[in-house]
């Protein structure tokens, strides 16, 4: 089986539309997954070369996502974004990695060295009603033993911001169509 570590790029797939449920792959090849346990929520269980962990969003004034290896209650890392979307992993051993907004628009996503070196960048596609994105490792990113979390924790993010949108416009369009 591939390592995450030794590819330059990589895809998230979605198989199906109607489920909450992405691959990381390597041409056929399935290096890591990140499905959701219900519909609606943020519970999501993520697997990667032999690791399992879960991803849960909390809070809501002061939102927090924690990372924690499957069956723990301890939190391995803690995600916290600021108002842009953009935020700061903090590993309960004291690493910490950016988590930052790229290119004009912020159509892509990098996960960062609080240094500002990249060491991966996340760009999303569409295929016809189904999410997609290419992951693109950069060579500080390849030595970094944090990656394959990393790889999917940005997935994670950038399948909750998109579903967050998603609920503005169909609120924003309710209320505009109500008046």
């Amino acid at each position: 089986m591939k390592s995450i570590r030794d590819l330059q790029e990589l895809v998230w797939l979605q198989p199906h539309a109607t489920q909450r449920v992405f691959e990381l792959r390597a041409g056929e090849e399935v290096l890591g997954s990140l499905r959701w346990e219900s519909s609606f929520g943020s519970l999501a269980d993520a697997r990667a070369e032999e690791v399992h962990w879960t991803f849960k969003r909390t809070g809501f004034f002061s939102p927090q996502i924690t990372i924690r290896l499957s069956g723990s209650d301890a939190n391995l890392a803690v995600f916290t974004p600021n108002w842009k979307g953009e935020g700061v992993l903090d590993f309960s051993g004291g690493k910490c990695f950016r988590w930052l907004g790229i290119g004009f628009w912020r159509s892509q996503w990098a996960f960062a060295r609080s240094s500002g070196e990249h060491l991966l960048e996340l760009e999303p596609k569409t295929a016809f009603f189904k999410r997609t994105a290419v992951v693109k490792v950069t060579p500080d990113g390849r030595q970094t033993s944090e990656l394959p979390l990393l790889v999917i924790l940005g997935w994670y993010l950038m399948v909750l911001r998109s579903d967050d949108d998603a609920s503005v416009a169909a609120s924003t369009a309710v209320i505009c169509s109500a008046t």
